[in-house]
């Protein structure tokens, strides 16, 4: 009885004992994706280096600096081509991923994901059309890249409570069945002591003093 109890505890100790988030963040299968792959291969293009890095950073390591978010210029005729290139290019980059994110990421994830590229998509038409500078460009799309990592971070905590949850109702029900699985082998125990006790065989001694006789079973 013993050793079931505590290998029954064990097993739930390892069942339950972790509140984090079980799998990889969004983070990690980001890493993960062909697309960031093809994201950097785009982004290591010469061409595209040359006209568009201190535009809108294809190249750059980090968010866009102060001279990019102040920037009140227009695209150029060169710049507008290398947009329409570049552009073309990332569609290209974000379908190569489509597969791997729909079979490795939670729905929540990947399309938060593929939301953020369209999203990219439709800020370069409006630079491509003179609607907005590069300044306003590198703004909008430094607050949209937020606001998508913080909806992934919080993807992934809504994960882990829903898999602490889930661990909570699976230890209740790994509970009970541990207290049904004992009282049946208290029972059984009990039924077995008294088995043995009615098979038992009985042994009646007797002794005699004058003319009684006196007899004890046992």
């Amino acid at each position: 009885m013993g050793r079931l109890l505590l290998l029954s505890l064990l097993s739930l100790l390892s069942l339950v004992g972790c509140t984090g988030l079980r799998g990889p963040t969004a983070e990690a299968m980001m890493g993960s994706d062909p697309t960031m792959a093809c994201f950097r291969r785009m982004n290591a293009d010469p061409e595209a280096r040359r006209v568009l890095h201190d535009k809108v950073g294809v190249g750059l390591d980090g968010p866009p600096t102060i001279q990019m978010l102040a920037d009140k210029t227009a695209p150029t005729e060169e710049e507008r081509q290398a947009l329409v290139t570049f552009t073309s290019v990332r569609q290209a980059c974000i379908a190569e991923g489509a597969s791997y994110r729909r079979a490795n990421m939670p729905p929540e994830v990947w399309m938060q994901i593929e939301g953020l590229g369209e999203q990219t998509t439709l800020l370069f038409a409006r630079l491509y059309a003179g609607d907005i500078t590069y300044g306003d460009y590198n703004r909008i799309h430094l607050e949209q890249t937020r606001n998508a990592m913080l909806r992934l971070a919080d993807s992934d905590r809504q994960r882990a409570q829903a898999q602490a949850a889930d661990d909570e109702r699976r230890g209740q029900a790994f509970l009970q069945g541990l207290q049904a699985a004992q009282q049946q082998q208290y029972q059984q125990q009990m039924l077995r002591q008294q088995q043995i006790q009615m098979n038992r065989p009985v042994t009646t001694e007797c002794s005699r003093f004058g003319s009684s006789v006196s007899c004890t079973s046992r």
